[in-house]
């Protein structure tokens, strides 16, 4: 596996023949196959431990281990890469690694285990893969900062993205996960471009232009870049920031966290948290 960045995954790299990587929260793991060469044995051993566990069978010393240390996901993995990746958590894998060390003494394992006990599974990953888990960002936040630092406009214009700033912050912290999905700005760009026009606007401040933007590397819209975005000028941005409260975020972003629902990229918990964070609080005082 060569080092990347896919979805789900942060980075991931091959070490000695070992699959591992971080997760987008930070969590280390090694793939089915890196597992399976730490322990010695074939990967196919590891795959029916948790084909066993996925489907129930769970009396086995390994599922007794696991569920001793109070492991209750319903899969032993994290699946990747629409399911073509397997990804073991570092506290999944020591568990396996120490059945197979201790109750098989498999000398493969044995050695791995012993790496583990002097710097622990999760420290021996990042080092390997030189991951600093103290500098790195949530991943929402690391998205914010992305799409924030490419989101550029001329003198007298101003970026949707850039002012969607204060938006996005409250979304984040009331639990929004951001990503190449979430992010609203093309469903406010749409809606607010219809209202540009529809009450045309340029007469008041002046015509709107095209200019380039770029997607982060990582999102699939950074197939096209660069593409064209519309900026507006600044003399409009009271304006924006006017629309933004008292017409979209009542009148439009329910059906778009609605949206985001059905595509399981939220729940509805969290969707109508979400509203109440970002909704202004003029709007609230009048429910």
């Amino acid at each position: 596996m060569s080092q990347t960045a896919i979805q789900g995954m942060l980075v991931a790299k091959e070490v000695d023949g070992i699959e591992m990587g971080v997760l987008a929260d930070g969590t280390p793991f090694l793939t089915g196959a890196g597992l399976a060469k730490a322990c010695g044995v074939n990967k196919n051993a590891i795959y029916e431990h948790a084909k066993d566990w996925k489907n129930g069978r769970r009396d086995g010393k390994l599922a007794r281990l696991l569920a001793d240390a109070g492991f209750d996901e319903p899969l032993m993995y994290v699946p990747l890469q629409d399911g073509r990746v397997y990804a073991f958590t570092d506290s999944v894998c020591t568990i396996v690694i120490e059945y197979y060390a201790v109750e098989n003494a498999n000398p493969v394992a044995l050695g791995t285990m012993r790496i583990m006990m002097r710097t622990g599974l999760d420290r021996f990953i990042y080092r390997s893969i030189g991951y600093d888990p103290r500098l790195a960002l949530p991943p929402s936040w690391r998205e914010f900062q992305d799409r924030l630092l490419l989101a550029t406009a001329p003198n007298g214009y101003f970026s949707l993205l850039r002012e969607l700033s204060e938006f996005l912050l409250r979304a984040i912290q009331s639990g929004m996960p951001l990503s190449s999905g979430t992010v609203p700005d093309i469903s406010v760009g749409k809606v607010w471009s219809s209202h540009w026009e529809e009450n045309q606007l340029a007469v008041k401040f002046g015509d709107r232009m095209r200019w380039e933007h770029n997607y982060p590397d990582r999102y699939p819209q950074a197939a096209s870049n660069p593409q064209e975005i519309w900026v507006y000028p600044v003399e409009a941005i009271a304006a924006f920031r006017r629309w933004l409260d008292e017409v979209y975020i009542p009148g439009n972003f329910p059906a778009y966290l609605e949206r985001k629902v059905k595509q399981k990229v939220l729940v509805r918990a969290d969707a109508d948290r979400l509203l109440a964070a970002v909704t202004p609080a003029l709007l609230r005082a009048d429910d």
